[in-house]
């Protein structure tokens, strides 16, 4: 499969938010930083547009699975919006699979970005269509309303450089950590991994071998562990060419103490026995609450691991 960047993001102008997971609209406080996040877009020069349910609440979602799926649909129908954000993460993105229609969010052009538990509908569309997607700490809520007195300078930084210019950068603040040294090649998939996680058994599960596979958690480490094995079990690390792992320092433990729990290396690279098997990189600038990389899913990656950590991107 060829992969290519939509061909609306080169002159993209108009941001259309849509919420596909959880709401924004149930707290005052997320509330305001969505506004904070919405106003700072049109400081950076973008018209915004909201869909139909963007500020409805439902549970413990933002609308039923129908009308954010609609939500959709209707910032891919509409010809002003070039790029489609999300407004917030949330729990219940997987619903909206057997919903939507990925070929149409291709051929639109759009530039579609994700981020947390949203993070699989830009994995899938671009699994299934070849059509980059891109991943970063973008949603309006508690992504760009915390850009706001230079929170996530980086974070923005990589986003206006993505969106204005097609440039891709993945060397970060460079708290990048070699686990396993060796050289790669190949086209980056990924996501947060209890999303990605989600998908084992379904019809929307990538093809993994030759990829380069990131992820990031916001969960307990010990839920960080189980995932891990459910992927390994699911034969997804078995082919891959390269592993780049997010930020797992920030990562809390509430149920057993933090010294209980298994290293990641020694998970990684003994226990699900992927020692010598590729290189890897853990402590990348993707995750919960730290500056991000964007990250066209589907371009091309040249990861070289030793002494000096090197990933190149190359997307047409």
């Amino acid at each position: 499969m060829e992969y290519c960047l939509p061909s609306r993001l080169i002159s993209a102008s108009t941001i259309g938010i849509y919420s596909p997971s959880g709401a924004f609209s149930d707290t005052h406080q997320k509330i305001a930083l969505f506004e904070n996040g919405v106003e700072r877009l049109h400081e950076l020069g973008f018209n915004v547009r909201e869909s139909s349910h963007c500020r409805s609440s439902w549970y413990h979602a933002s609308a039923h699975p129908i009308d954010r799926a609609s939500d959709l649909r209707e910032l891919i129908s509409d010809p002003d919006v070039d790029i489609i954000l999300p407004s917030i993460g949330g729990h219940v993105a997987a619903q909206l699979l057997p919903l939507i229609d990925v070929d149409s969010i291709a051929a639109s052009g759009k530039a579609f970005f994700g981020f947390s538990d949203n993070a699989i509908l830009p994995l899938v569309t671009t699994a299934k269509t070849g059509v980059c997607t891109f991943h970063t700490l973008c949603d309006v809520t508690f992504g760009f309303g915390r850009f706001v007195d230079n929170n996530y300078l980086m974070t923005q930084e990589n986003f206006l450089q993505a969106v204005k210019k097609q440039s891709f950068d993945l060397s970060g603040n460079r708290h990048w950590q070699a686990m396993q040294s060796g050289n790669a090649i190949g086209v980056i998939l990924g996501g947060n991994l209890k999303g990605l996680t989600s998908l084992i058994g379904t019809r929307w599960w990538p093809d993994w071998r030759g990829k380069i596979m990131f992820w990031e958690s916001a969960d307990p480490l010990h839920a960080v562990v189980q995932h891990l094995v459910h992927m390994a079990n699911a034969g997804a690390f078995k082919q891959l060419s390269g592993m780049i792992i997010g930020r797992v320092s920030t990562l809390k433990e509430n149920f057993y103490r933090p010294e209980q729990v298994i290293p990641m290396d020694s998970l990684l690279l003994d226990v699900l026995g992927l020692r010598g098997a590729f290189p890897i990189v853990i402590e990348a600038d993707i995750g919960h609450d730290v500056d991000n990389v964007t990250i066209p899913l589907g371009a091309t990656v040249h990861l070289s691991v030793g002494d000096d950590i090197t990933c190149t991107i190359k997307v047409t």
